[in-house]
């Protein structure tokens, strides 16, 4: 929960370079999804996003940067994700080994490695405000 909005924050990446990349397709609309680890399958700690439910996305450091509208929301495994699903997580990914190799790395750096057959919940969402950090009004 973000201290700010009280809302759910959603990282856009924690890799510095792709960070930077991923913020920037998402507040150019290019972005419009976003994957990650399913930390515990149960839900008691790590509920799936819901349609209509509003994210705060971060940037790799840790800084707002928009506010997002949650459109659908699912599980699948990893190497199961639609080729749709990947191009609107990382439209400039070359092709499905690469994607899911840069994906488990990232995961694996932040302490939840992952494999093919692991759970991971998609988001496909649409940017409904930036956010400026230095103001303390609504985005």
């Amino acid at each position: 929960m973000h201290r700010r909005y009280g809302l759910r924050t959603v990282a856009l990446s924690g890799v510095d370079a792709t960070g930077r990349r991923q913020t920037d397709h998402v507040l150019e609309g290019r972005k419009t999804a976003v994957v990650r680890p399913l930390l515990n399958p149960d839900g008691s700690t790590d509920p799936v996003e819901r349609p209509g439910e509003l994210l705060l996305a971060v940037d790799h450091a840790g800084r707002s940067v928009a506010v997002l509208r949650v459109e659908t929301a699912g599980i699948a495994a990893l190497d199961g994700l639609e080729e749709a699903l990947r191009r609107a997580d990382d439209p400039d990914a070359d092709g499905h080994t690469a994607w899911a190799q840069t994906r488990r790395q990232e995961w694996s750096a932040a302490g939840h490695p992952v494999d093919g057959t692991a759970p991971v919940v998609w988001v496909r969402f649409q940017v409904i405000g930036r956010d400026d950090p230095e103001t303390d009004g609504e985005p």
